[in-house]
């Protein structure tokens, strides 16, 4: 009968690269179970509509991996210096972009006009559309990129006009004042 001796089952070199690779394996399983680094951004609470003021309660932090969290608002944006008022619409549970926040040197500007038809079903809140110039014999683009704020049908008892309230460039300011001098009326189109 051969006898083995117990110390020289503990210096075979296969041993130790077998608990090795034991060893390697979990630190590396447990980087990859681990995944990207995360990055605290926000998603809306609720429907965030054009030219309304970002306040935090209309906001959850959630994590995204780094990789893509810049493109994303996140806490330290909102701590800067000046208010911020949403620019384009941000639909409940979606994370809300840094290109849908303006913050206040923003150079649009609200402006309520009543409207000589009504508005195609397919413009809604939030929606960018064009603003033409119209009368009985001519149309004329005032405005080319117009944001909706809000639609008011006119169907009140007193017999008013539709009006929308929409967000403008201040170029554009002064084509749209004209118009509301005269007797021509507004129309909204589904931008492109």
């Amino acid at each position: 009968m051969a006898r083995h001796r117990i110390g020289s089952r503990w210096r075979d070199p296969r041993l130790a690269i077998g608990v090795l690779l034991v060893c390697v394996s979990a630190i590396a399983g447990g980087a990859l179970l681990a995944g990207p680094e995360q990055v605290q951004v926000y998603r809306a609470a609720s429907t965030l509509l054009p030219g309304a003021a970002l306040d935090e309660s209309d906001l959850v932090l959630v994590g995204v991996p780094r990789g893509i969290s810049s493109q994303y608002l996140q806490p330290s944006d909102l701590q800067r210096s000046g208010d911020k008022k949403v620019r384009s619409a941000v639909y409940e549970g979606e994370l809300v972009a840094r290109t849908a926040v303006q913050g206040e040197a923003d150079d649009g500007c609200d402006v309520v006009v009543p409207l000589a038809t009504r508005v195609p079903s397919s413009i809604e809140r939030g929606d960018v559309v064009e603003l033409w110039r119209v009368n009985a014999t001519s149309a004329e683009l005032v405005a080319p990129q117009v944001m909706v704020v809000r639609l008011d049908s006119g169907q009140g008892s007193l017999g008013e006009p539709a009006t929308a309230e929409v967000r403008i460039q201040r170029a554009s300011v002064g084509d749209v004042l004209l118009v509301l001098g005269g007797d021509d009326g507004f129309v909204l189109v589904p931008g492109e």
